[in-house]
């Protein structure tokens, strides 16, 4: 009887060991990043993917497709061929045959999906952005990746780079990373700035120091990695542009691969972006350390538990105050009161997600709501959620296929709080949550008020110009009778919150006999309802820190 080895006779095995030893490991991945001048102005990107091909000769090439709420985004991509191989296919998945192991180079042009300098209207760079003079690029929007390389070694390079057109990128001096959560960024007016283990690389007007934005985005790297006890010296990105002023204040970030990046109006000052860099930076933990995302469905964790701790953990490092603290969870309840997607159920809002206002921010609300509302019924037992939230990266260790929902729910059983009758009533069935008086004690208390209902009283719209423009004013409404009307071009909003009656609309406008100031308190007939954060003047000046221990 001859001896095998699970079912390989000994000789058959080491013929196909010495096979093994004499196929090398596949090389690098390697992306070349080239800019393509026209007249002296940047014009496209090109990029020159260089990998060794699989051992069957067929590999498969995923382009980019879906970014956010933008889809097809390989339609984006121009002179798409190959060396060394032929490439076949016709929409996001390639195939590349070739012989066994060749190394190859696929090459293609990213062209720009904006064709101005982008305004506060314009948002986030979903798609690329390429200027004259600088671009700012979605990894997920433009990098094709080869199937099946997941962590493979993978190297960036930036090749034929003129002397003073900057350029960065998180996935600089990386190997083994997702191009797709990668961001590049560059311009003849970049400029690099490092603060402890952050690298800001920023560019455009703003209107705040360099330096100062960068110990910020420290101070809130190191609160959040101590939340999550992580290493404090791991390099942290941030890309970062400006938009010009528009008729109001604007701000887009996304989060990345131990990054984020931030698109913000030249007018917004760093106590306006706070918040919003916290939001972004914790999302480097939520959901991808907390559980596999399940979409929409999901974000009332993914994104809405992302609120309720940005305010904790920028109120908790001191790096905003009691009061404006308040005022963020107060802006958040007034919006929640007024919003036409209240009691809208979760699958429907999940599905109205990006094309309905109101249905994009109920997960956030909801979310950072029973956030809160479990934090206190764990106080009440001497247990806190950031212990839970820990505990759950704990278990997506150990359970890395949970869905990030259901390890929440089952996280919290663990600490003795059922939250699936929640669950089924506040998310799936959209039932109202109105939330205890004591749920942020001792900080302050929470009060039901009942104020007149928000009315704008017109619509305002972009044009294919840039410009804000005031149309459908309403003639019975308050903006009208404050000498509002249709045709008029919003040139800057100085104060209003949509959806706040109790504020002012205090608009500058130009219509064809110059420019003027507009004051309105924006009430319609109706009344609207929802709760608001009172802090207790007795309390300590931590009480809103929330500490556990």
């Amino acid at each position: 009887m001859r001896r095998v080895v699970f079912g390989v006779s000994v000789a058959a095995a080491l013929a196909i060991a010495s096979v093994a030893a004499a196929t090398p490991p596949p090389t690098p991945i390697v992306y070349e990043i080239s800019p393509v001048f026209e007249t002296g102005a940047l014009k496209e990107i090109a990029v020159a993917l260089r990998f060794q091909t699989d051992a069957s000769g067929v590999t498969r090439l995923e382009l980019p497709h879906r970014n956010m709420s933008r889809s097809e985004l390989w339609r984006g991509l121009r002179g798409l061929g190959a060396e060394g191989a032929r490439l076949e296919g016709d929409d996001a998945e390639r195939v590349v045959r070739s012989k066994p192991g060749a190394r190859v180079t696929v090459r293609y042009r990213i062209v720009s999906s904006l064709d101005h300098e982008p305004t506060d209207t314009d948002g986030y760079p979903e798609a690329p952005w390429i200027r004259p003079d600088w671009f700012f690029i979605d990894g997920a929007s433009a990098l094709a990746t080869v199937e099946g390389r997941e962590g493979a070694a993978t190297t960036l390079v930036w090749r034929n780079w003129p002397a003073g057109f900057g350029h960065a990128s998180n996935l600089d001096g990386r190997t083994g990373f997702d191009p797709t959560r990668g961001l590049l960024i560059g311009g003849r007016d970049l400029r690099v700035v490092s603060r402890g283990p952050v690298r800001l690389a920023i560019r455009g007007r703003h209107a705040f120091a360099d330096a100062t934005l960068a110990a910020d985005l420290a101070g809130i790297v190191a609160i959040e990695r101590a939340f999550f006890r992580d290493d404090p010296t791991t390099p942290y990105f941030v890309a970062a542009s400006s938009s010009a002023p528009g008729a109001a204040q604007a701000f887009s970030g996304v989060g990345k691969a131990d990054a984020f990046a931030m698109i913000a109006t030249q007018g917004m000052t760093l106590a306006d972006l706070r918040a919003y860099l916290a939001h972004e930076i914790f999302h480097g933990w939520n959901p991808v350390r907390l559980g596999r995302p399940i979409g929409p469905e999901g974000y009332w964790i993914s994104e809405g538990f992302t609120d309720f701790y940005a305010r904790r953990l920028m109120r908790r490092a001191g790096l905003t105050s009691s009061a404006r603290f308040a005022d963020a969870w107060n802006d958040m309840f007034r919006a929640y009161g007024v919003s036409s997607a209240r009691t809208m159920g979760g699958a429907e809002a999940a599905k109205a997600f990006w094309s309905d206002p109101d249905a994009e921010r109920i997960p956030y609300q909801r979310g950072a709501m029973l956030a809160a509302l479990w934090d206190w019924r764990l106080r009440q037992e001497g247990k806190s959620l950031d212990a839970v939230i820990r505990a759950q990266a704990e278990a997506f260790r150990e359970q890395p296929d949970a869905p990030l929902t259901d390890l929440f729910v089952a996280t919290m059983a663990k600490a003795g709080v059922d939250v699936g009758a929640d669950v089924a009533r506040y998310i799936d069935r959209g039932e109202a949550i109105d939330l205890p008086g004591a749920v942020f004690a001792p900080c302050g208390t929470l009060e039901t008020v009942t104020v007149p209902s928000f009315e704008l009283g017109f619509e305002p719209r972009p044009g294919a110009d840039g410009l804000l423009w005031v149309t459908a004013i309403k003639p019975d409404s308050a903006a009208f009778r404050a000498g509002l009307r249709d045709g008029m071009v919003i040139v800057r909003k100085v104060s209003g919150s949509s959806g706040d009656s109790t504020r002012p609309y205090d608009l500058i406008v130009r219509s064809a006999d110059g420019e003027r100031r507009i004051n309105f308190l924006p009430r319609g007939a109706g009344t609207a309802r929802y709760q608001t954060l009172t802090l207790d003047p007795a309390a300590p000046a931590t009480a809103c820190d929330f500490l556990d221990g």
